[in-house]
């Protein structure tokens, strides 16, 4: 089960768990190039990710995302981010 997308790794273990114990539950996963994954098998499940790219030309710009409802997908930005 090696997977490029987090949420396709995530979906094939939630189906896993649902068929082996009758189970439902949720999973956000971040993989190790940083793509953030997230996906249910419940009827909603909060979840949220933020994202910092930055480049020495043009600033940074943090990326927000978020969602409770199964197809809900939030999307927010802010440019000129100072890190600390």
């Amino acid at each position: 089960m090696l997977q490029a997308n987090p949420t396709e790794a995530i979906q094939e273990v939630l189906e896993n768990m649902k068929a082996r114990v009758g189970g439902h539950g949720g999973i956000i996963a971040i993989s190790r190039r940083g793509n953030v994954g997230h996906a249910c098998t419940t009827s909603r499940m909060s979840w949220a990710s933020i994202q910092c790219e930055s480049t020495e030309t043009e600033g940074s710009l943090l990326m927000g995302y978020s969602g409770v409802e199964p197809d809900e997908f939030n999307a927010w930005s802010q440019t000129d981010v100072v890190l600390m």
